[in-house]
């Protein structure tokens, strides 16, 4: 009984200094400070704000039915995916740059059988987005997109 409580209390200890320092690198405006090297394109990002929500959203020229048919027109399934019947979603992760250019592509949710690879070909040959804006200014914004794979098969 003894041993639990310590336990208890140990946890409790851990998430409030956890709480206490997440509560003080968030500001209202959701921003990261970065200075990391993103590997795809080398760039040096030197505690330029990056952003998870701001007022005006980056979005794709033409918007989002644009955007669906693009993506359709230019995925193909994967011929692995396709033999081992894997269907789900893929999440790829980026982020839209101050001049709409897509930086920092990665792949958070992988299903396998070439699918991911696939997501990430097709983000990195998207033309350029409409840049998201706060209070005004032109930011750079963190975005993740759902890919979803489906044969088309009824269940």
């Amino acid at each position: 009984m003894k041993k639990r409580k310590i336990l208890i209390i140990t946890i409790a200890f851990i998430s409030a200094i956890c709480f206490h320092v997440n509560a003080q690198t968030v500001n209202n405006d959701t921003t990261k400070s970065l200075n990391f090297i993103i590997p795809d394109t080398n760039k040096v990002f030197n505690k330029e704000p990056l952003f998870d929500v701001v007022e005006d959203m980056p979005s794709f020229v033409g918007g989002e039915e644009a955007m669906y048919d693009w993506l359709g027109n230019n995925t193909k399934y994967p011929r692995e995916a396709k033999e081992k019947e894997i269907e789900g979603t893929v999440i790829v992760q980026f982020i839209i740059e101050k001049d709409g250019s897509l930086s920092g592509i990665s792949i958070s949710k992988d299903i396998g059988g070439g699918c991911g690879d696939e997501a990430l070909r097709v983000i990195k040959a998207m033309p350029k987005w409409i840049p998201g804006k706060q209070k005004g200014k032109v930011v750079r914004v963190q975005y993740a997109l759902p890919f979803i794979f489906s044969l088309g098969k009824t269940k």
